[in-house]
């Protein structure tokens, strides 16, 4: 397995609502006063894990595997996000490439040593000995571009994300989210993050996205989550 530098994921999720409100950020070549640059389309399906009492869920936590194509990628741990101010989060993030799903299943299972499962463990002790188990699928198209100020310097990346879960017997109803993903080692208030903070609350709530508090796996409803347990 190759492993991520542990970070910080500085969470600023937005929800859409207005019908042409991904098409209207997309379409942009600035935002406020950033340069809109290198966009990159990706497809994946997430896949998030818990145990059969949704512990990790309870928690605000997060345990995910990644398939690009017909195999697992990454195996993802984000800790309970921590508040910095206002409608900014940081989660601890853990996260590893490995190769193919077998490997992710050798490590989800303990059969071979992990950063994100470790760190999972570090955090809830009491959780050692309880099966994870698939609790849904998340199926993704999502549009990364990064933006710059005018000087050049890189600010920050929005993704698009385009996404549905998997029900079992069909997919759920479709939705969009924007996030606004700048990376630190340890999540402290810099200048930046007013800043980023700033975009989300003039740039895109114009453009019809509205801050939210959750993350993919957190809206599925909670008694969907205990079926499928």
């Amino acid at each position: 397995m190759e492993n991520r530098t542990p970070g910080f994921h500085i969470e600023l999720p937005m929800v859409n609502i207005k019908n042409d409100a991904a098409a209207a950020l997309l379409s942009l070549s600035k935002v406020g006063a950033f340069e809109a640059k290198n966009t990159r389309n990706l497809e994946y399906v997430d896949t998030y894990w818990d145990t059969r009492r949704g512990d990790l869920y309870s928690s605000s936590r997060v345990l995910r595997t990644r398939k690009k194509g017909g195999e697992i990628d990454f195996i993802d741990y984000k800790g309970s996000p921590q508040y910095l101010f206002q409608s900014l989060f940081a989660r601890p993030l853990f996260s590893e490439k490995v190769k193919g799903t077998q490997e992710a299943i050798d490590a989800i299972g303990l059969k071979r040593p992990s950063g994100p499962m470790q760190a999972l463990y570090n955090d809830r002790l009491d959780l050692l000995g309880n099966e994870l188990v698939k609790v849904i699928d998340c199926v993704v198209k999502r549009t990364n571009f990064d933006l710059f100020t005018a000087s050049g310097e890189g600010f920050c990346t929005i993704s698009v994300h385009k996404y549905h879960f998997d029900m079992g017997s069909g997919q759920g109803d479709p939705e969009e989210l924007v996030e606004i993903q700048p990376y630190c080692k340890s999540p402290v208030i810099t200048e930046k993050l007013p800043k980023i903070f700033g975009i989300a609350k003039v740039e895109l709530e114009k453009l019809g996205w509205m801050l939210s508090p959750t993350s993919k796996y957190h809206r599925v409803d909670r008694k969907l989550i205990d079926a499928l347990l």
